[in-house]
C-alpha cells in the first residue's frame, strides 16, 4: 500500500512545516539533555514520572514493548538463518 506523502488538509503548507521543525527542536533538545547525564538522573526522572503520570507511563511503556517486540522477530529470524549457515558450513568441512 503507497505511502500518502501529502500534508494533511487541516494544515496549510506553512504551518505544517513550522510544526514539524517544531517538534525536530523538541527531539534534538532532549538528545542533548540525555548526553549530558548520568544514568541515574535520567532513572530517578523516569521513576518521578512513573509516580506522576501512571498511566500515560503505562502506555508509553507498552507501546515501546510493541514496538520491541516487532522489531525482535525479524531479528531472530536473520540470527537463525546465519546460524544454521554457519552449522551447514561446519558439517561440509
Amino acid at each position: 500500500m503507497p505511502r500518502n506523502t501529502r500534508i494533511p488538509p487541516a494544515l496549510g503548507e506553512e504551518q505544517f512545516h513550522q510544526a514539524m521543525e517544531s517538534f525536530s527542536d523538541v527531539l534534538v533538545a532532549m538528545g542533548e539533555d540525555l548526553k549530558t547525564r548520568d544514568n541515574g538522573q535520567i532513572l530517578g526522572d523516569l521513576a518521578t514520572y512513573a509516580r506522576s503520570n501512571p498511566v500515560s507511563f503505562l502506555a508509553g511503556s507498552a507501546a515501546i514493548g510493541f514496538a520491541a517486540m516487532r522489531f525482535a522477530p525479524a531479528g531472530s529470524a536473520t540470527a537463525n538463518a546465519h546460524l544454521k549457515t554457519a552449522i551447514q558450513r561446519a558439517g561440509e568441512e
